[in-house]
């Protein structure tokens, strides 16, 4: 099996483990802390991840090799990529439910792409402004609910959290290929990622004034299950599995392999019994197609006849 290969078949498995992610926030208790969520799977992955770092003597040699660039990007990984990003999802997903937020936060593969131009250079094409255009209704249509909508709804809330949640993945995509492409181990960035993310977590608590042990005692075995699968699964095995992907596999590829996981949460969504209208159904189809469409063979580049040059 070639190493392209193994890394379509590690973006699977991850992708299948992921789509379980909104269902397992949505049935955790609600009355738990958003920001004690993030960080008791971060702390569960984080120790996960210790024990694989500690027994192998390379990995902590590895550690000490870091620069210091490398760590700042770590950091910004597990803050905000992980950490802030996670908190405000989880929010979005108790605000508008599963559905939705799985749809506008895996607006990240648009983005990404959209973000992959203007820091990797890459080219853009007629087809992907089209697509964007599309992206970009969709998404709008997805506001039309009841159809009127109050800047203070916790709708609305919900779905500019989920977006923040977006861009803010999206952009974390970038930086874990360049720490990947730099040789760093795909053991090490994510351990590093859930460590930072722990600590951001915590630190969101605090600030929150989160009554932190008092909280723990709302859960009860089926949270904790939960609460692990989402750790030691997605965020321990799962990224595990992800960044092994990622250094295989071209960012382009890989996020078509993002799809997997929206369409499994889609699925658990209406199961549980969300209800989308009829203009969210249109926006749906309209970001599906446009996700799909960006992932079919480019398009020729739009070239700007004034200066010349392709954009």
């Amino acid at each position: 099996m070639t190493k392209e290969r193994k890394g379509y078949f590690y973006i699977i498995i991850f992708q299948v483990m992921a789509g379980f992610n909104t269902f397992a926030i949505k049935n955790i208790n609600p009355e738990f802390p958003s920001s004690l969520l993030v960080l008791s799977r971060f702390g569960v992955a984080s120790v996960f991840f210790a024990f694989i770092i500690f027994s192998q003597d390379k990995y902590r040699k590895e550690l000490l090799k870091l620069s210091k660039k490398q760590i700042i990007h770590l950091v910004y990984l597990g803050a905000l990529g992980s950490g802030v990003a996670s908190a405000i999802y989880v929010l979005a997903v108790r605000s508008i439910g599963i559905t939705l937020s799985t749809i506008i936060g895996n607006l990240e593969i648009p983005l990404g792409i959209v973000l992959a131009i203007i820091i990797l250079k890459e080219k853009l094409t007629a087809g992907f402004v089209k697509v964007s255009g599309l992206i970009l209704i969709g998404f709008f249509l997805l506001l039309a609910r009841d159809a009127e909508i109050s800047m203070q709804s916790a709708f609305f809330s919900g779905i500019v959290l989920a977006f923040i949640a977006a861009v803010i993945w999206a952009s974390a995509t970038l930086v874990g290929k360049q720490l990947l492409t730099a040789n760093v181990s795909p053991v090490v960035v994510p351990f590093l990622r859930n460590l930072f993310a722990t600590i951001s977590a915590f630190l969101i608590a605090l600030a929150s004034a989160t009554p932190i042990v008092s909280s723990y005692s709302l859960l009860n075995l089926s949270d904790w299950l939960w609460i692990l699968y989402t750790g030691v699964g997605i965020v321990g095995v799962g990224f595990l599995l992800y960044y092994k992907a990622l250094g295989a596999i071209e960012v382009k590829k890989i996020s078509l392999f993002f799809t997997i996981s929206p369409v499994i949460s889609i699925l658990l969504g209406i199961v549980s019994g969300e209800v989308l209208g009829v203009w969210q159904w249109v926006g749906v189809g309209a970001i599906l197609v446009g996700i799909i469409a960006l992932l079919r063979k480019p398009s020729k580049p739009v070239v700007i006849e004034e200066e010349n040059k392709v954009v």
